[in-house]
């Protein structure tokens, strides 16, 4: 498990409104649809995000879909049943703290065991090649 720290460089308040309203809106959806709701914002409102702002919904959705494969996984054991109680809670603390934190404009951490959703290739180009 790694803790990706990201500090959000927002161009405009509505960016800013715009990723705490795609991960506040993840409260609504449990389980295993909560990735839905940020996934839908990043891949339709693309071109009104910069690159801090991808960022973000890009590693929320990570975690939000890691959350959901855990889940998954302990709800076929029977011993793992109680342990989703704890995964959703722990997943309710760090979508609150991230929401807080996005809508403050401070550091916002995100714990991702895998990478679901990975930069494509031009972005990490044109990231490379900025700092040339």
């Amino acid at each position: 498990m790694s803790l990706v720290k990201i500090l959000p460089q927002f161009k405009t308040s509505e960016e800013r409104n715009l990723v705490a309203l795609a991960i506040g809106l993840t409260l609504l959806f449990g389980g295993y649809l909560s990735f839905v709701p940020p996934l839908i914002v990043y891949f339709c409102m693309t071109d009104k995000l910069s690159d801090s702002g991808k960022h973000i919904l890009r590693q929320f959705i990570n975690f939000m879909i890691n959350v959901a494969v855990i889940v998954l996984i302990l709800t076929v054991s029977i011993i793992g049943i109680p342990l989703v109680i704890v995964v959703g809670v722990g997943a309710l603390v760090f979508v609150i703290i991230d929401l807080l934190a996005v809508l403050n404009n401070s550091e916002v951490s995100i714990p991702v065991f895998f990478e679901a959703l990975k930069e494509s290739s031009d972005m990490t180009k044109s990231d490379t090649s900025s700092h040339e």
